[in-house]
């Protein structure tokens, strides 16, 4: 399972894994960002401030699957599985952020409040506004971060080594999945991610060169 908040990052990783596993090729969009597919990705075990149950029962340690999720809870502690997260430094959070409005919300920062009300109860969801968002952002950004931090065993993957093709290969060999007969899809595919996203990847560069 790996932990990510919302970004181009935990998607990618979750494609590489899935090709690793699966032989599932992914396609890259003009934008950067990878589709994928997780039951827990955007799943909010909190609606509108009520709880949200959440089906375990097909998570066994047999099951060859990866999964993805932007949150923690509790409840995975009792997940019979090994959990990984996306570490990043607090500096990159203004840079995280306008990747991920430019990406997964389309520049639309309405849509990026609307993401986060929906997780949060009413009274406090009604204190986010446009104004205050860069905030949020941080404040909600760090606590996901403490949070994931919270789950036994957990194993940190710097978000910095999924831009070299041979860190990446060695965070997928030590999850135990990297699969050389892939190795030719996997080269391939993360030149066209990094690429595509050279920009972003020379600016996140940049700021913890300072």
């Amino acid at each position: 399972m790996l932990l990510a908040i919302g970004g181009a990052h935990g998607d990618f990783l979750l494609n590489c894994c899935k090709l690793m596993l699966e032989g599932s090729k992914f396609a890259i969009n003009n934008q950067g960002q990878t589709v994928s597919t997780s039951v827990y990705k955007n799943q909010h075990f909190i609606v509108g401030g009520k709880r949200v149950p959440v089906d375990y029962t097909h998570l066994t340690k047999e099951t060859p699957l990866v999964e993805l999720s932007h949150m923690w809870y509790e409840e995975y502690k009792t997940w019979n599985t090994q959990f990984y997260f996306i570490e990043y430094d607090d500096i990159l959070l203004p840079k995280i952020k306008e990747m991920w409005i430019k990406k997964a919300c389309r520049s639309n920062i309405d849509m990026a409040l609307e993401s986060y009300r929906k997780a949060w109860s009413d009274s406090i969801s009604k204190t986010f506004s446009r104004e205050n968002f860069d905030e949020i952002f941080a404040v909600l950004s760090k606590r996901a971060k403490k949070l994931f931090m919270k789950q036994p065993g957990i194993i940190p993957i710097d978000m910095v080594k999924l831009y070299d093709y041979s860190s990446l290969v060695d965070v997928l060999k030590s999850m135990g999945i990297y699969n050389t007969d892939l190795e030719h899809d996997l080269q391939e595919i993360h030149g066209k991610w990094i690429h595509i996203n050279q920009e972003n990847i020379e600016q996140i560069k940049s700021i913890l060169a300072k």
